[in-house]
């Protein structure tokens, strides 16, 4: 029986997480966004990912342009993805 994937689990520092603030609006982007700012407020900064929304993530701040929130995301999740990366590579 094959296992669920593990989770993601990123925890931002205080300014990382000062860089999400609260969506406005309706619509795909808001939703991610409403969701990780909920997600920081109500566990200490933690936010946690499965695959498709590691991607969706991903996705996001790689692919549509340099707006506000995308830039503030990928400050936000730059470190935590780095070492996501460094972690899997050794």
């Amino acid at each position: 029986m094959p296992k669920d994937p593990k989770p993601f689990v990123f925890t931002l520092d205080f300014e990382e997480a000062m860089l999400i603030t609260g969506a406005t609006g309706s619509g795909g982007h808001q939703e991610l966004h409403r969701r990780i700012t909920e997600e920081l407020e109500n566990n200490n900064n933690q936010v946690t990912f499965t695959d498709e929304q590691l991607g969706e993530l991903i996705r996001y701040i790689t692919r549509y342009g340099s707006g506000g929130f995308q830039s503030r995301l990928r400050k936000a999740f730059r470190r935590s993805i780095v070492e996501l990366f460094d972690a899997k590579g050794t």
